[in-house]
């Protein structure tokens, strides 16, 4: 059927394609805009790119940022390594272990030996705070 198709007059009334109205897509040659609308176009897209970042920026939160080898948290304390990693109710997580500045990652390790990793902008690092004494 296909091939009868296929070879079938294009007048044929049996012709699926016929029947269906089917045409091949006509694409423009070419499309110009006028002046006015290239500039409209542009200031739109350099709001989007504008907007574009700062939604980026704020997805991207930060629960800790990492400064000279040591972890600044959201509430202004800070670790350094050996010292100890709490969560929001300071209750002891483990021991900082490792620093990878340019991942922004930590490793804590608890006392059951397991070591956790945490990223700055995972929301598992939400609440992270040093010990505060």
């Amino acid at each position: 059927m296909i091939r009868a198709t296929a070879s079938a007059d294009p007048s044929d009334v049996n012709s699926v394609i016929q029947l269906a109205g089917l045409k091949p897509a006509q694409v423009p040659a070419s499309h110009t805009l006028s002046a006015d609308t290239q500039l409209l176009l542009s200031a739109i897209g350099s709001l989007e790119r504008s907007l574009g970042s700062r939604n980026g920026y704020e997805k991207a939160d930060k629960y800790f940022r990492i400064d000279n080898g040591k972890v600044m948290f959201e509430d202004g304390s800070s670790a350094e390594l050996g010292e100890s990693v709490c969560d929001a109710s300071y209750t002891k997580l483990g021991i900082l272990i490792d620093i990878h500045p340019a991942d922004e990652k930590i490793f804590v390790k608890g006392s059951g030996g397991k070591v956790t990793p945490f990223a700055a902008s995972s929301i598992k690092s939400r609440g992270l705070t040093s010990l505060p004494f």
